[in-house]
């Protein structure tokens, strides 16, 4: 009854509108009020929360040094008497938050802490907005959560205190150390040359190989366990992260069809679209940001956005949905990360409802949601700049092996930048959720792994036992994986690694030799796990085959995207989110199943017999597991960034190394034999498998497979010292283009053409001298068709083989009918 005393005078004069006015009144002063309570309590239960960290000693479970920062927090806002000395004390943490800040920021964490609570500029508590204390409880929470997070590991499988991990590797280190220094470690004048090969050695040391080195064996020890089998964890949740937003992705586009390509004006937006940027311009009307941006940098009112959108099928605006909708399943994703990394949720950027008119007169009411915005760098010179400045943040963190900042799904964005342009492109899609991808993937490994390379223990042991120059190329391991498979920004650049990935393309795709020597790799097995497990892996296989698959894959992540990530050139193209083109699409699916087939052959038997040693030795099967995917990437080699050397991951190294896998996998297992055997003879031993043994029985694979002409006036031991030459110089970057000596050696002649992923110029220099002759004979066919594949991807060397064959078989050189498969060689 009482509610209704303030409208019973206007309701007694039959004044309804007034009445409803004094009613709709009440009703927001009893909720002001109730929101005034409640924040009287949040400001009694902040200050209640706040003072536990006034008193001379720090709350249980929090370290001196993280209490010395809340308190220098503190100190800008007065909350209890103080005396001198604690005023002393508390100037003297305050000068120390900032490096404490860039001392997280480098291991890759990133704190909201609001700079007024570190200017040093101090205030009363009740000074303060409700909203600006609920900011300084927010920030001393924060503080207090890196605290406790501290001392904990976020990727170790079972012990997670950092303390005692860096304690196991550190023993680990001197205790398989062949060599200790004892002095002081410092450079010597005219040591550049050999710091210079050092360094160039170094580089095709990968990541995996470091660890062994450290540990004294493949897999298991305390370096491995905190380092790589963590990395190989993160690798294995990236890929499968990837294949099924792929896969979603792909479900929400395809149904579109392709998209117009033609360019046309737009009268309300003053500039032209295609098909795909209009789409592209849909998916940025989800938010009150994006739209602002639109809005600021391109000058566009949300009227002509609309109108310009008119010209959308209601199919595609449904796709917008539906992409924000896939955009919006990352985020439980990304809120358990930062509430495990920071102790709460980000600030998420909320969606806007939109109704939108399509091209067909259909009203489409659209709920909104976020898609990333990129600024145009060519449209505006403050961009240009701005995005400069943050490429050379980006590579400052990456110094440090930062995983990049958090995505912006996480930011509200509200401030206004008047002539920055965005950029108005779906492929800020794809790179988006890759990148997103990458960060859930890989954040936390980055966390661990530089926080324990920064620790002075691990440091120290290492420079003294394996030297400076080891220390330094795990730091490169570890940035290495936190750059990832990112885009390069400068186009030369990415057109160059595009023709490298085509090179490759046209010498395996559809390749039966490549596909047949696959099994060799058997060989390699045989010194990773040794004879006695890889028998045990061979039996099994042969039992039942299929079985085994079923199983491992079950077992193993890795083994069951292994087709996904077996080369680098397979593992960029697949783990791209989608993005490629049709005829990508198709060749990765299809052009290296025979290669990917005959790979089983060998790395189902690897795996299983390494994991039958690893339990045999006593691991639990999470760990034999874990050991027996390291056993395959040591002995066979893998795609992924986190298996390559800083020399196969460098830009320029890229295009020198196309066609490495086998190599570079090969020097690194003969890297770890070297250290890891239990005697010289042992390490001979295998060293002599690994580059003499393996590299003869292959050519004398290779040489069965071969129909034609032999070349049988030459010697043996002249084929074998050419290939001899050929395997071990082609086993080190820079080396392998003196591989042209051993062509020398073989046929009395040489004609270097140049890095193998630039193969595409040499070929355009062969097909213009052949068109030069105005001759349409086999040798032209062949160059044109090395100079197709080399540009295209096209499987130039099965096309080549199989002309050759088809070519002998007509002209009754031979009546082999396997020449069309093999091809057919003819006397030089």
């Amino acid at each position: 009854m009482g509610q209704n005393l303030v409208t019973t005078p206007s309701r007694a004069k039959g004044d309804t509108a007034t009445a409803a006015a004094e009613k709709r009144n009440q009703v927001l002063q009893l909720e002001l009020a109730r929101a005034a309570y409640a924040a009287q309590r949040q400001t009694r239960n902040g200050l209640r929360y706040l003072r536990r960290f006034t008193g001379r000693k720090p709350p249980k479970g929090i370290e001196a040094d993280y209490f010395d920062k809340i308190q220098a927090v503190l100190e800008n806002v007065d909350l209890k008497p103080r005396t001198l000395s604690s005023i002393d004390a508390r100037v003297r943490a305050q000068k120390d938050m900032t490096e404490w800040l860039e001392a997280q920021r480098e291991v890759g964490l990133e704190p909201e802490i609001d700079p007024r609570w570190t200017s040093g500029v101090q205030t009363n508590y009740r000074n303060l907005t409700h909203e600006e204390l609920r900011g300084l409880v927010d920030s001393v929470m924060q503080i207090e959560h890196l605290g406790r997070l501290k001392n904990r590991l976020l990727t170790a499988e079972k012990n997670r205190n950092f303390a005692t991990a860096v304690e196991e590797i550190v023993k680990s280190i001197h205790e398989n150390a062949k060599h200790v220094e004892t002095g002081p470690i410092y450079s010597k004048e005219g040591d550049a040359i050999a710091r210079t090969v050092q360094n160039w050695y170094g580089s095709h040391k990968r990541g995996y190989t470091l660890a062994a080195m450290l540990d004294g064996r493949l897999s298991g020890g305390p370096v491995w366990e905190y380092l790589i089998r963590t990395a190989n964890a993160a690798g294995d949740r990236e890929t499968l992260l990837n294949a099924e937003y792929t896969a979603k992705l792909m479900a929400i586009i395809k149904p579109l069809g392709r998209f117009d390509t033609k360019r046309t004006w737009s009268e309300t937006l003053k500039r032209d679209f295609t098909g795909a940027e209009r789409f592209a311009l849909a998916l940025n009307v989800g938010n009150a940001g994006n739209l602002q941006r639109l809005q600021d940098g391109n000058g566009w009112s949300p009227e002509a956005i609309k109108a310009e959108l008119r010209k959308l099928p209601a199919a595609q605006l449904h796709a917008a949905q539906q992409i924000w909708d896939l955009m919006e399943t990352l985020r439980p994703m990304l809120a358990e990360q930062e509430r495990r990394l920071y102790g709460h949720e980000p600030e998420w950027v909320e969606p806007q409802p939109i109704t939108l008119v399509s091209v067909e007169g259909e009203t489409v009411t659209l709920r909104g949601g976020y898609f990333p915005l990129k600024y145009d760098p060519d449209a505006s010179g403050r961009t240009g700049d701005l995005d400069a400045a943050a490429e050379a943040k980006r590579q400052l963190l990456g110094a440090y092996g930062s995983a990049g900042t958090r995505p912006g799904s996480m930011k509200t964005r509200v401030d206004r930048l008047a002539g920055r342009p965005v950029l108005i492109t779906n492929t800020t899609l794809y790179t988006s959720i890759e990148d997103t991808i990458h960060y859930l993937a890989w954040q936390d490994w980055m966390i661990d792994a530089n926080r324990l390379l920064r620790n002075e223990k691990i440091q120290e042991a290492v420079r003294r036992t394996q030297g400076p120059q080891t220390l330094k190329q795990i730091k490169a391991f570890v940035r290495g994986n936190g750059e990832g498979n990112r885009r390069l920004n400068d186009g030369a650049m990415s057109w160059v690694l595009a023709v490298r990935r085509n090179v490759s393309a046209a010498g395996l795709a559809f390749n039966l030799v490549s596909a047949a020597v696959q099994p060799l790799g058997l060989i390699q097995s045989g010194v990773a796990i040794g004879p006695r497990y890889l028998a045990k892996g061979m039996g099994a296989f042969l039992s039942g085959a299929p079985r085994m698959a079923r199983d491992v894959n079950e077992l193993s992540p890795f083994m069951a995207k292994r087709a996904r990530t077996m080369l680098r050139e397979l593992n960029e193209v697949r783990n791209t989110i989608a993005g490629q083109g049709v005829r990508r699409q198709w060749l990765e699916r299809n052009g290296y199943v025979l290669m990917s087939a005959a790979q089983k052959l060998v790395d189902y038997p690897t795996w299983w017999g390494a994991y039958q040693q690893a339990l045999d030795g006593g691991n639990d099967s999470a760990k034999a597991v874990a050991m027996a995917d390291q056993a395959v990437i040591a002995s066979q080699g893998s795609g992924m960034v986190k298996d390559l050397s800083a020399m196969e991951r460098h830009p320029i190294g890229k295009i020198f190394t196309v066609f490495y896998n086998f190599m570079g996998t090969n020097l690194n297992l003969g890297m770890i034999s070297a250290e890891t055997a239990r005697t010289r003879g042992e390490a001979a031993a295998l060293l002599f498998v690994l580059f003499v043994v393996s590299p003869m029985i292959e050519m004398a694979f290779r040489a069965a497979l071969t129909l034609g002409d032999d070349d049988d006036d030459e010697t043996l031991w002249k084929k074998l010292a050419a290939n001899e030459a050929s395997f071990l110089l082609g086993s080190f970057v820079g080396l392998r283009e003196l591989q042209n000596i051993s062509q020398t050696i073989h046929h009395g002649r040489a004609n270097y053409e140049g890095p193998t992923g630039l193969r595409a110029i040499s070929d355009a220099y062969k097909w213009s001298d052949q068109a030069a002759q105005g001759e349409f004979d086999r040798a032209f066919l062949r160059t044109s068709i090395n100079l197709i594949g080399s540009a295209t991807g096209l499987p130039a060397a099965q096309i080549n083989r199989t002309a050759s064959g088809i070519d002998a078989l007509a002209e009754d050189e031979t009546d082999n009918p396997l020449a069309v498969l093999l091809g057919y060689r003819r006397a030089r």
